[in-house]
């Protein structure tokens, strides 16, 4: 799959052929991708993923039992507490 993105320096004016990950890319460098409290659909916040990451390292309370209470899956929680998202 390709997607066409513009030339650095000639926004709008000249095109070129990208992958999906080179698009990705661009969104992060331009600032313009939604990821983390800036998505509209995000559950959760940096103090929220704190406060469960601190929970869960007590020992006191389960990957389950904390998607439960802040209203997310198992498998989001898991890859919360192992990093994959939510990234320090």
């Amino acid at each position: 799959m390709k997607n066409v993105r513009d030339i650095p320096g000639h926004e709008g004016r000249y095109r070129s052929w990208c992958t999906p990950t080179d698009n990705i890319g661009d969104k992060i460098f331009h600032g313009t991708y939604l990821n983390g409290e800036k998505c509209h659909m995000a559950k959760l916040n940096w103090r929220k993923v704190r406060l469960a990451r601190k929970f869960f390292s007590s020992g006191k309370y389960s990957k389950a039992e904390l998607a439960r209470h802040f209203g997310i899956t198992p498998t989001a929680m898991g890859h919360i507490l192992n990093n994959n998202t939510w990234k320090i």
